[in-house]
């Protein structure tokens, strides 16, 4: 029993539990009615749809297919909202965990218990739905159902699981959510926020997490810069056909959209937007946010502290590594940043393979960088998309449509198992790095299985 209650242990099985629940409730006719027609021939595509559906809420993940995208009905809508909240919850539950467990024991009861987290967690997403309905709700004589899943989504980085715009504009709540307030929240009343060297380094990451996502806009916007003479029409809402101003707006809101909670802000498929600024999101998305935030990712404070080898290379002072507790954090963090780097590069190349052996030949092929913001949305926990993932999961692909098997089964199936590898990627590195037992060399790297 005491092996279950580690965190790597315990979120997956969780995670899938919660899963497989959510599809048999999302399957159901009061959730996502199905036609007399769709009965008859798509009754499989039905159940993979579902499926897809509730793996994606319990992540953390926006990315839906059919049933699931048009999950019409206020039940179903509100079945996938609680899936998504309920898996959130677990996922800061277990990162939680799993940071505590990096300190040495002597160490731990300074730290919020992960429960403490959890809670706080709850409390704000109420407390500020239950403002934003009170301060525009009555005023735009809108009901609370109107405002309630816009704020839940965006704080708990669920992506577009609901079809509705947030009330207060999405880029205050997006920055919310990448600054990790639970956590960072409750160190305000622990004895931690008097030391003041914890002080400075949380303002540090808070300041250099915003910095870095004010950078990533700053270089999607001059990638966007229109190229010499280019003509856009009127009603063009490209980046690349705005003033230098929109522009910056836009990738403002598509950045921390991309690693806040995961909304897509703005069109990304075909050629709406270079490469290069597919790959810059890709990178904010993988990043993620603060270690306090719900979204998928390394998280800031992990790649900070993967970069901390390099920084004292440069300043050649070995004591910014000593101690055991620092070889932890630097090898959680270098750990976490090349599994999930080399996760959404394998997801990349099977999402170009399934494309090309499933996808009708007059369709254009994606380029890498497209099914690359597909795959690092899938391992990063977000809902943005270049069309890949509507490709390789078409209806068009199903036996009900004339083909011989149902192709769409092999892309869905690799998206849910890169969604679900990314999600608990993060958390067993952590885990099982606190768990290892470092030997006497500094640079030898413990077993993660």
């Amino acid at each position: 029993m005491s092996r279950l209650r580690r965190p790597h242990v315990w979120l997956p099985l969780a995670l899938l539990l919660l899963a497989a629940a959510g599809a048999l409730l999302l399957a159901q006719p009061e959730c996502t009615p199905l036609s007399p027609r769709d009965e008859q021939y798509f009754r499989t595509r039905h159940y993979w749809s579902c499926a897809f559906a509730s793996l994606s809420a319990t992540v953390g993940s926006g990315l839906l297919i059919g049933a699931g995208a048009s999950a019409s009905t206020p039940v179903g809508r509100a079945t996938l909202l609680s899936i998504g909240v309920t898996g959130a919850a677990l996922f800061m539950l277990a990162a939680a965990q799993a940071a505590r467990r990096l300190l040495p024991a002597e160490q731990r009861s300074a730290l919020p218990h992960p429960f403490a987290i959890l809670v706080l967690f709850l409390a704000f997403q109420a407390a500020l739905t239950t403002l934003c309905w009170a301060a525009g709700g009555i005023r735009e004589g809108r009901a609370w159902l109107d405002f309630a899943p816009a704020i839940v989504i965006h704080l708990s980085s669920l992506g577009q699981i609901w079809p509705d715009e947030p009330p207060l504009g999405g880029l205050p709540l997006d920055w919310l959510a990448c600054l990790g307030w639970p956590a960072w929240g409750l160190l305000l009343v622990t004895r931690w926020w008097r030391r003041a060297a914890l002080s400075r380094w949380l303002a540090a990451m808070m300041l250099t997490c915003t910095l870095w996502l004010l950078l990533a806009a700053a270089l999607i916007t001059a990638l966007e810069t229109p190229r010499g003479q280019e003509q856009f029409t009127r009603d063009d809402a490209s980046l690349r056909a705005q003033p230098l101003r929109g522009r910056f707006e836009g990738a403002l809101q598509l950045v921390f959209g991309a690693a806040g909670s995961g909304v897509q802000s703005g069109s990304l498929s075909e050629r709406s937007v270079s490469d290069g600024t597919k790959f810059v999101v890709s990178t904010v998305v993988l990043v993620g946010g603060l270690g306090g935030s719900a979204g998928g990712g390394v998280k800031w404070p992990l790649l900070a502290a993967a970069l901390l080898p390099l920084g004292a290379a440069l300043r050649r002072n070995r004591r910014t590594l000593a101690g055991e507790t620092a070889q932890r954090v630097v090898l959680a963090g270098g750990g976490a940043l090349v599994g999930l780097v080399g996760l959404a590069a394998l997801t990349t190349v099977g999402l170009l393979l399934i494309e090309n052996f499933t996808a009708p030949t007059f369709r254009t092929p994606p380029s890498v960088a497209d099914a690359f913001v597909d795959a690092a949305s899938a391992v990063g926990g977000a809902a943005l998309s270049t069309g890949v993932t509507a490709a390789v999961t078409d209806p068009n692909l199903s036996s009900g449509l004339g083909q011989s098997v149902d192709l769409y089964q092999y892309g869905a199936f690799w998206l849910m198992l890169a969604m679900f590898a990314g999600r608990i990627l993060p958390v067993f590195v952590v885990s099982r790095i606190a768990d290892a037992r470092l030997g006497a060399e500094p640079g030898r790297i413990p077993p993660l299985i």
